[in-house]
């Protein structure tokens, strides 16, 4: 049965890597705190920018840590599908991982040759191509859209920080004069889908979603410019005056989560 928590935060957003998944590794207590939220009642999913996998790859690898069900996570790809379906797109070029492809698009919306509408930038560390990029550049100073998957310069597993897609985003758009339409994180359209997913947006007031991640300048900055309530997780002290709440560790995130509600 359901327990009563803090009728705050009844529909939360958890950012993956940094909060829930540090270093390759479920967080100490991440398990039970998701446990915690369900039987509280309280709606939350997760929202990432990892575009380097599929999505199925990644619930699967969740769900075995027991910290996700497969069907509250959002990706960049979830976001890139959504705007894709929403200006009709007929034609795309896609630079990335051959297997996201599949998460936001069919193979036949690619084209190998000719116009497109939009170019697609996903994770091209190990898929670098240098006729592709000269392609893409070419087609987005002749019209179509420059769409970043995301456009972070580092991501952190919790723990390392590494170069991120940011990397080549910003070279398209100093080569071509353009400015990138970001799909992920801190672009809107990523926390427009995530609480599309959470309440089918029943609400206009978005301070009544709740945003957790450790990423100050991108992810809470982002959530926090749209209205989202914002809580910091991880140990930096003298944090900006616009976040809300912070979090040092799990056992902390619970409590600012459910209170003191019983079990």
């Amino acid at each position: 049965m359901a327990c009563v928590a803090n009728t705050k935060f009844r529909k939360v957003i958890l950012d993956i890597d940094g909060v829930i998944w540090i270093s390759g590794a479920p967080t100490e207590g991440a398990a039970t705190l998701l446990d915690k939220l369900r039987r509280h009642g309280i709606n939350f999913c997760f929202l990432t920018n990892d575009c380097t996998a599929p999505k199925a790859k990644r619930q699967q690898v969740l769900a075995q840590a027991g910290v996700l069900a497969t069907d509250q996570i959002v990706t960049p790809a979830d976001v890139t599908r959504e705007w894709l379906k929403d200006t009709n797109a007929k034609a795309i070029l896609y630079l990335g991982a051959p297997n996201t492809l599949a998460d936001f698009t069919n193979k036949g919306l690619v084209r190998d040759e000719g116009p497109v509408d939009a170019v697609v930038i996903g994770d091209l560390f190990a898929h670098y191509d240098r006729y592709l990029l000269q392609r893409a550049a070419t087609a987005v100073m002749e019209g179509a859209t420059l769409v970043a998957m995301q456009r972070n310069a580092y991501w952190s597993d919790g723990i390392q920080q590494y170069v991120d897609n940011g990397f080549w985003v910003a070279g398209l758009e100093y080569v071509t004069a353009s400015k990138a339409l970001v799909m992920g994180k801190p672009g809107p359209l990523a926390y427009l889908c995530a609480m599309k997913l959470l309440d089918r947006m029943t609400s206009t007031d978005h301070s009544l979603t709740t945003f957790v991640s450790d990423d100050i300048t991108t992810d809470l900055r982002g959530a926090k410019d749209i209205g989202l309530t914002t809580i910091y997780f991880g140990s930096q002290q003298n944090l900006p005056r616009w976040i809300d709440y912070s979090a040092k560790d799990i056992v902390d995130l619970g409590s600012i989560l459910i209170g003191h509600a019983h079990d």
